[in-house]
């Protein structure tokens, strides 16, 4: 894995002395350190907006809307399941795929969707990806590498300014900005031709749909339709547009090489696991669900992207939070939670 920290000299003298022993030497200059770089704080940045597109209305699209009108909805309650559902909106996409999440590691499913994100690109579908930094340490050069394909768009969400390639090391060095560092987004949603959207709590790792041999996670995802997927698009735009969402070539201290995008690169996997679908079979998939979906009207609850400063007191997460307060408060009958 590459090394990011463009500190070699540092570096070097830090492992010299923990060889010697100078232990107070080591952390005397590791607070220097954090002290010199807190002076040097990252600043937000000034990017002209860019929108989802319109909703596609051919093809599958056409076919959906004939069956169902409004919102619908499909519980992904089951990992294999929000895979494979995951993966075959991803493989009718025609014009455009927008997808947030908190993390994406480059394991089975990670690697998979991936693999079927740049193959969209690569048959002309606009991407744009936005993460959160929080477990990319490391990955610049892979990032850089998605960044490069003419397709994809790739942005991290309240970016380590120091990236090292080691969690703690990055943690260290930047806790001069811990107060902004410390603000994540967890926000995990995709958006396909803006028609379809998967919304809920899975990030796309291994142990989300039961493919990990350690230990799984339970989650709930919906698969929806109808307007909401616009509201959808709305809030992702609003992150993406946010000041504080950095395309990846602006702050990487790698940079890309000429063997960017070939075939050793993370996402080049055999398809074996998960073979892809026909146009037809695809098509009979997404009839079959939709003819047994649940429909009724669906709102979106969604905390905002701060407004100046994830630090900012005035710009706390606080709107998903206040409107489930205000609907216990309104209650007459009951509450399910």
């Amino acid at each position: 894995m590459i090394r990011t920290l463009t500190l070699p000299a540092t570096d070097g003298r830090v492992a010299q002395a923990l060889a010697g022993g100078k232990v107070c030497r080591v952390l005397a200059a590791a607070l220097s350190l954090i002290l010199l770089f807190g002076c040097s704080a990252l600043q937000p940045i000034e990017i002209a907006d860019e929108r989802s597109r319109a909703p596609v209305q051919t093809g599958v699209w056409a076919e959906i809307e004939e069956i169902r009108r409004g919102d619908w909805q499909i519980p992904l309650n089951d990992g294999p399941t929000a895979l494979a559902w995951r993966l075959r909106a991803i493989d009718s996409a025609t014009a455009s795929i927008d997808m947030q999440t908190f993390l994406w590691t480059f394991d089975t499913v990670g690697t998979e969707v991936m693999s079927r994100i740049v193959s969209a690109a690569d048959r002309g579908v606009a991407v744009r990806l936005l993460i959160d930094d929080t477990f990319l340490a490391g990955q610049d050069q892979v990032l850089l590498s998605l960044q490069a394909h003419p397709g994809i768009e790739y942005r991290i969400y309240n970016p380590y300014q120091r990236r090292t390639s080691g969690l703690v090391s990055r943690q260290i060095l930047n806790l001069g900005e811990f107060s902004r560092v410390d603000h994540r987004m967890h926000n995990k949603t995709m958006m396909v031709d803006n028609q379809v959207a998967i919304i809920g709590g899975r990030n796309i790792a291994d142990e989300y749909f039961g493919l990990s041999s350690g230990g799984n996670f339970r989650d709930m995802e919906l698969l929806v339709g109808g307007p909401v997927v616009q509201k959808s698009s709305e809030v992702f735009d609003a992150y993406w547009n946010d000041n504080w969402s950095f395309p990846v070539d602006r702050i990487a201290h790698a940079r890309i090489t000429p063997a960017a995008h070939q075939s050793d690169a993370p996402w080049q996997v055999s398809r074996s696991l998960f073979p892809a679908e026909t146009e037809q079979e695809r098509a009979s998939a997404w009839r079959r669900a939709l003819r047994g979906s649940f429909t009724g009207r669906a709102e979106l609850i969604a905390d905002k992207p701060p407004a100046k400063s994830p630090a900012a007191p005035a710009d706390r997460p606080v709107q998903v939070a206040n409107r489930i307060l205000q609907r216990i408060a309104g209650a007459r009958r009951d509450i399910t939670i």
